[in-house]
């Protein structure tokens, strides 16, 4: 079902493309291919500027639950802790980790035109799982690598020679499907390596935390 709805857009896409380039003069059409990839590109580079300052902070959520926690009887007081420590750290965060992750994915499936779906998908996996360890080190350099990593990426991609070609770039939205089922093992990972590095935290922190 979403494998035809993507093959569907993609065919759309592609038909309104040719039609289009039909309608306008020949000699336009590198300045066409010009702005959709000055766009495409203007795009990218915000995104990976705001996924950055999401993403490399330690604390990526800053809700504090356990401030809601008001309860004085020690036994309750502790289970409601835990309670607001997994509704934030394995409810909340994966969800908003899920959402930066699938939109780094997406971009780079779309830009990438030499790599498989799976390569994509172990790809973003890998930018999103640095940028998370290292905020827990240092979150000047967990910046540092936000931005870096995509960046250089782009380059990377910038050098093929089928990057601005339009028409590849809107057939890969068929194989959205394909990276929706890729990225549920990184994504599990992901989580369970946000788990770790936060109870390691927690625990390097304890005193701290107490005050």
């Amino acid at each position: 079902m979403v494998s035809n709805i993507a093959n569907s857009v993609s065919n759309g896409l592609n038909l309104a493309l040719t039609s289009f380039k039909e309608v306008i003069p020949n000699a336009l059409h590198p300045y066409f291919n010009l702005a959709f990839f000055i766009v495409a590109i203007t795009l990218y580079c915000l995104f990976v500027w705001k996924f950055n300052k999401f993403l490399s902070r330690r604390d990526i959520i800053g809700l504090n639950l356990h401030k809601y926690n008001k309860v004085e009887h020690p036994l309750l007081n502790k289970t409601l802790a835990l309670v607001l420590f997994l509704l934030e750290y394995m409810v909340i965060l994966p969800i908003l980790v899920f959402f930066w992750f699938l939109i780094i994915g997406l971009m780079i499936l779309l830009l990438a035109k030499d790599f498989k779906v799976d390569q994509i998908a172990i790809m973003s996996a890998c930018i999103v799982g640095v940028i998370r360890i290292i905020s827990y080190y240092n979150q000047q350099l967990s910046e540092d690598i936000g931005k870096q990593f995509p960046l250089a990426l782009l380059v990377i991609l910038l050098t093929s020679t089928s990057f601005f070609d339009i028409k590849i770039t809107i057939e890969k939205i068929a194989s959205i499907p394909a990276f929706f089922n890729s990225i549920a093992i990184y994504l599990l990972f992901i989580i369970l390596l946000e788990f770790i590095m936060r109870i390691i935290f927690i625990f390097r922190n304890f005193n701290n935390i107490e005050r």
